[in-house]
């Protein structure tokens, strides 16, 4: 049995079908991935810089990480600010610090 996922082709915004195994599905990650790709895709629209185009590393034993780029963003809170100021329509939102 096989599962139909989606993966973004880093060449252009279109997203191509992939056959992914059952057994090598890890539904956390792909959560993971998914969740993180959709808060980039909403603050940045069709122009995502391309540090953070790539989302996820895997390691040597095929473990997948946050990109350092990814993670920086997330954790300084600068793109929970601009997708709320997005999602909200104040700019206020991006200046705001807790």
């Amino acid at each position: 049995i096989s599962v139909l996922v989606s993966r973004r082709d880093e060449t252009s915004m279109s997203f191509l079908p992939q056959l992914i195994d059952v057994q090598h599905y890890k539904a956390f990650e792909a959560k993971l991935v998914a969740s993180v790709r959709w808060l980039i895709t909403r603050v940045f629209d069709k122009e995502i810089p391309d540090k953070l185009r790539q989302v996820i590393l895997v390691d040597n034993e095929n473990r997948v990480h946050l990109s350092v780029a990814v993670q920086t963003a997330l954790t300084n809170g600068s793109l929970y600010g601009q997708a709320a100021a997005r999602i909200f329509k104040d700019g206020t939102m991006l200046h705001v610090s807790v």
